[in-house]
């Protein structure tokens, strides 16, 4: 089963950032768009799926948001869902904590 995740930041991802948060990790691999920059899939340097990034979506108010989160941060400006397979779990979620380093954001479990 795959692992849902949300990345809550003010600071929306960008190729620049993914390719940071893989030199955090020693890590090379690419960021492939689809849907007209709506998804995102994240892969490692062999081709291997680590992620599926979903484009932020503002929030305006956290309130709305908080029931579908374990341990919901009190503020955040952005809420981007990434879902991580679960043929990669360990990779993918450490991939899923460098971005978040890298946007100053944090990364939460959905309910």
């Amino acid at each position: 089963m795959a692992t849902e995740l949300v990345l809550l930041s003010d600071v929306p991802l960008t190729e620049e950032v993914h390719h940071r948060a893989y030199k955090r990790l020693g890590m090379t691999g690419q960021m492939l768009e689809w849907l007209d920059g709506r998804v995102f899939t994240l892969h490692d340097e062999t081709g291997q799926h680590l992620l599926t990034v979903h484009a932020p979506v503002v929030i305006h108010d956290a309130r709305e948001a908080v029931a579908a989160l374990k341990d919901p941060p009190g503020a955040f400006g952005l809420w981007s869902e990434i879902m991580v397979p679960f043929e990669n779990t360990e990779t993918g979620r450490a991939v899923a904590e460098a971005l978040a380093v890298e946007v100053g954001g944090l990364i939460r479990e959905r309910v």
